[in-house]
């Protein structure tokens, strides 16, 4: 897949044991988006939300990065009702849905 390289290259300067690593573990195909969602209920209470934010968002984008539609708008679906202001996965979420079919 385009992008892969790029991936795998910057994957090397994260810390894949702690957030976003579980994300970034995911989009290289070695997780699952439970995992990934799992990993983000973790950490410091004050951080969880915005890392549930994210996960939701970025599991959306590997649902529509495998073809999956159907399971990718609710993911994005709560990231636009539930993700802070001031977090760009909101405005991505938004436009997203705005997009699909």
């Amino acid at each position: 897949r385009v992008g892969d390289t790029e991936l795998a290259q910057n994957a090397s300067r994260v810390d894949l044991n702690k957030w976003p690593g579980a994300v970034v573990r995911l989009l290289m195909g070695n997780a699952t988006p439970d995992a990934a969602f799992q990993a983000a209920t973790v950490g410091e209470t004050t951080a969880v939300p915005g890392q549930i934010c994210e996960a939701n968002f970025y599991i959306a984008q590997w649902y529509l990065l495998n073809h999956n539609t159907a399971a990718a708008r609710p993911m994005l679906q709560k990231a636009a009702t539930s993700c802070p202001e001031d977090f760009i996965e909101l405005h991505s979420a938004r436009a997203e849905l705005k997009r699909l079919p």
